[in-house]
């Protein structure tokens, strides 16, 4: 696992650098900083409006008595998104904007969902059972 994410935090700073001076000299310095600034504030600016509408639904939801699990998936994988934003570079913007945009977003949903209900099937995971008083 150590191996595993220790490439990548070699692997990804180095593409991301690779493809700015690819992208730099295809287009230029000053649109190459111009397009990471104004996908930066897009990303910005979309993850603000998703996760107030996220917080909204939230508060709905457990005014209703019922539990957020939908939302606070869709949450996480925005707070995903947004982490993704503030490192520097084209590549993980494009996946930070995976995670921001709700159509993507559901399709991340939907296999993390199928990924932990295979995990709980397998008996891998411990299951926890609340009793409501």
């Amino acid at each position: 696992m150590f191996l595993k994410l220790l490439m990548i935090f070699i692997l990804v700073p180095f593409l991301e650098l690779i493809i700015i001076i690819q992208l730099g000299k295809y287009i230029g310095l000053a649109w190459t900083i111009l397009l990471i600034v104004i996908l930066g504030l897009l990303g910005a600016f979309i993850a603000k409006k998703q996760g107030l509408s996220i917080l909204w639904r939230i508060k709905d939801e457990l005014g209703q008595g019922r539990l957020p699990g939908q939302e606070l998936l869709d949450g996480g994988l925005l707070l995903l998104g947004s982490a993704l934003l503030i490192t520097p570079g084209l590549l993980t913007d494009a996946l930070a904007f995976f995670f921001l945009l709700p159509a993507t977003r559901r399709i991340m949903k939907s296999f993390i969902q199928y990924k932990l209900e295979n995990w709980l099937a397998s008996g891998k995971a411990i299951r926890f059972y609340f009793r409501r008083d």
